[in-house]
């Protein structure tokens, strides 16, 4: 690997034309055919390419017989120019690896791995509220671009495969940007980009949503209806297909006034992964499966359709946090409450405000309505991201605390909020019942029978 010295005076720029640098200097790194072998090499981020590859790239698939010492004379040139200023005694740069040869390189070396690093950083710092500098993680990134990732190389398939990722990963950040600018009060600034950027790809449906939520909060309801009648055409009359849940909800959303749609409130300060449950990584062996149904749950609340799960059975609390892990992988929002022996409905509803954010207090400014006080709250953050609320001692809350939960599900159920309830419902903490075996139960359609308990 080209690390330490080497790594900062050897540097590659996929994201528009293919540029070596070698000492901080733009070096030209020979014709066509070695700046192919070079450009696949970096598209498969260090892993070996077989001799046979290479030359089936190069010829067509039809290699003249001199073809394998010609890829040796390239390989040579290409060393040259890459270890020109190679510290003497250090392995070399571009390795022979069996038949075949590979480029290792580290993160800061290509443009497009730096790219990938400030994405993610830009998400954390988005879940941890730093929307400022999240924002302006995302426009360094941004500004890697130079042009069509590995432009140049549009006939090659390793090069074409990388740059489809690459691209969709820029589509991908170019809409967490607008998400994080959204939360941050930018809704008026955004308008006229959310109109090129649904110009640019118009059948990706997110980008709508957020024009359709920027023109809102913007007091240009007519104009948001009128976008939702464009996405509208715009599909069926080139897909023949209605818009999806996402919009559909919203334009429900807009027209009951849902006071989520009001503020920015799609980022709270919250840890990524609670602290309760980071602690409590342990007792998932041996239950992949139990996880994966958990996971599959989580990918259906996630696409929109929320709701409650009973985790239980072996370690309920391990199998919930495992899930979380998995949550905050996607950057997607966790919350933790853990209920007292007994808890009502008061505790709850004061313990998931404090957990979402909010003034345990604020039940009090709804005319004591918790339901609504929750609610309110819980859609409002989901209209940012999917939200997974994992609630521990359920087992042992009153079954009027219970009750409140399950109706705050049921409302949540067409929105991106998963609730999983952990600790002994039912006889589920018993190893060998039944509900040690499934691990997870569809909980807004069998909590009332779990609370005959």
């Amino acid at each position: 690997m080209t690390e330490g010295r080497d790594g900062e005076r050897l540097s590659f720029a996929v994201l528009g034309p293919l540029v070596v640098r070698v000492g901080g200097r733009p070096t030209a790194v020979g014709g066509a055919k070695e700046r192919t072998v070079l450009a696949v090499l970096l598209a498969r981020h260090g892993h070996t390419v077989s001799t046979d590859h290479l030359l089936d790239v190069l010829w067509d698939a039809e290699p003249p017989r001199t073809a394998a010492k010609t890829l040796q004379a390239y390989v040579a040139r290409l060393r040259g120019v890459l270890e020109r200023e190679h510290t003497p005694g250090h392995a070399s740069v571009l390795l022979t690896a069996g038949a075949g040869y590979c480029l290792p390189t580290i993160a800061e070396q290509v443009d497009a791995a730096r790219f990938e690093l400030l994405v993610r950083r830009a998400g954390h710092q988005a879940m941890a509220g730093d929307l400022p500098g999240a924002s302006a993680t995302f426009r360094v990134a941004e500004g890697l671009w130079r042009g069509d990732a590995y432009g140049e190389f549009a006939s090659v398939p390793d090069c074409m495969v990388e740059a489809a990722r690459l691209t969709e990963l820029r589509s991908h950040a170019a809409e967490e940007h607008a998400d994080v600018r959204l939360a941050a009060g930018e809704a008026g600034v955004l308008v006229a980009e959310l109109e090129q950027l649904v110009q640019e790809q118009p059948f990706r449906e997110r980008r709508w949503a957020q024009l359709v939520l920027a023109l809102y909060r913007t007091g240009r309801q007519a104009d948001a209806l009128a976008a939702l009648e464009r996405v509208r055409t715009l599909l069926a009359d080139e897909l023949g297909v209605a818009p999806g849940p996402a919009l559909q909800r919203l334009h429900e959303r807009m027209f009951r006034h849902d006071p989520s749609l009001d503020g920015p409130v799609g980022w709270v300060h919250l840890p990524p992964v609670p602290p309760v449950l980071a602690g409590a990584s342990q007792g998932v062996a041996g239950r992949g499966a139990a996880l994966a149904r958990l996971d599959a749950r989580w990918n259906v609340a996630a696409a929109g359709r929320g709701g409650l799960v009973v985790v239980d059975g072996g370690d309920p609390l391990a199998l919930a946090a495992a899930l979380a892990r998995h949550v905050c992988d996607d950057r997607s929002l966790v919350v933790h409450l853990e209920l007292a022996p007994g808890a009502g409905p008061d505790e709850l509803a004061g313990g998931l405000l404090a957990a979402l954010g909010a003034d345990p207090q604020a039940a009090g400014s709804h005319g004591d309505d918790a339901f609504s006080a929750v609610l309110v709250r819980l859609l409002a953050l989901a209209a940012g991201r999917p939200l997974l609320a994992v609630v521990d001692g359920a087992g042992s809350a009153d079954p009027a605390c219970l009750g409140l939960l399950a109706e705050v599900a049921a409302e949540a159920q067409a929105h991106a909020v998963l609730f999983a309830l952990v600790d002994g419902l039912g006889d589920g903490h018993h190893e060998g019942s039944a509900y040690a075996e499934a691990a997870v139960v569809d909980g807004v359609a069998n909590l009332p029978r779990l609370l005959g308990r």
